[in-house]
């Protein structure tokens, strides 16, 4: 690297923070920024403790990385790195590959992934879970979801949640239940399988009967007025309104307005 370049990046660094807004100083940096080689750049930017002039050379790599023309060059050579560098910089240098992904083939995406999705580090993982929708097959339908229910990590579960086959989760409904995944997730899943699978979420009656009778609601099953008001009659009182809201899906005025009433009177 050119000593008296980075003098100069560190000069203006020093004045920009002075100014708090940045004045032109920004722009400047970038300009000598760009006179330099972009994968000379990159490693030396690997090398560096966090500091304002980290911070200015990742934004410029940033910039830049969509405008290379040899993507694939520059992401096996920095791939290679990976076995021999500290945690920080790996985490550098997956956020850069990731950056190369758009300008390359879908088999580098394939290759990202089994990489990061296998790491120990969940920033790794959760990177690797951000692509997978572009890879989606059934052998990572069923990957992703004997995942979570290895892990119990939610992030496998959000994954398979937004790009999986949901028929999948039926023979394991109760299981991940017991993994208390978040209500926004629960809900999910019933949203999405209950219209057909009513009979599936029956398990779930006793212990939260707001979510089986939101399940009901939604359901192609029909049933009768005494099942709805049992299970109504089962909810908290603090959680009641979402059982009104639920049979109002059915148009069951006849079973809510007294329930409703004790709100307005």
């Amino acid at each position: 690297m050119k000593d008296n370049k980075i003098e100069y990046i560190e000069t203006l660094l020093s004045k920009r923070d002075c100014l708090g807004l940045g004045g032109p100083y920004n722009l400047i940096i970038h300009s000598i920024l760009n006179t330099f080689d972009l994968g000379e750049l990159i490693d030396f930017y690997l090398l560096l403790p966090d500091s304002e002039l980290k911070k200015s050379i990742e934004s410029n790599i940033y910039k830049r990385i969509g405008l290379t023309l040899k993507a694939d060059s520059l992401y096996n050579r920095l791939y290679n790195l990976l076995q021999n560098v500290n945690y920080n910089q790996r985490q550098r240098i997956r956020k850069i590959l990731m950056l190369l992904l758009p300008l390359l083939d879908n088999i580098y995406r394939k290759d990202f992934f089994n990489t990061f999705n296998n790491s120990k580090y969940s920033n790794d993982v959760s990177s690797a879970l951000k692509i997978c929708s572009e890879i989606w097959d059934t052998d990572l339908n069923t990957l992703i979801l004997n995942d979570y229910l290895k892990t119990k990590k939610e992030m496998y579960f959000k994954a398979f949640l937004n790009h999986g086959e949901i028929e999948s989760l039926l023979p394991n409904l109760e299981k991940i239940w017991k993994f208390e995944p978040r209500n926004y997730l629960k809900t999910n899943i019933i949203r999405k399988l209950s219209k057909k699978y009513i009979d599936k979420f029956e398990f779930i009656r006793l212990v939260e009967p707001e979510k089986y009778l939101f399940a009901m609601s939604l359901s192609d099953k029909d049933f009768d007025n005494e099942s709805l008001v049992d299970c109504l009659n089962d909810i908290s009182e603090d959680l009641k309104p979402f059982g009104i809201l639920s049979l109002s899906r059915l148009n069951k005025w006849e079973l809510i307005e007294e329930e409703i009433k004790k709100y307005v009177f």
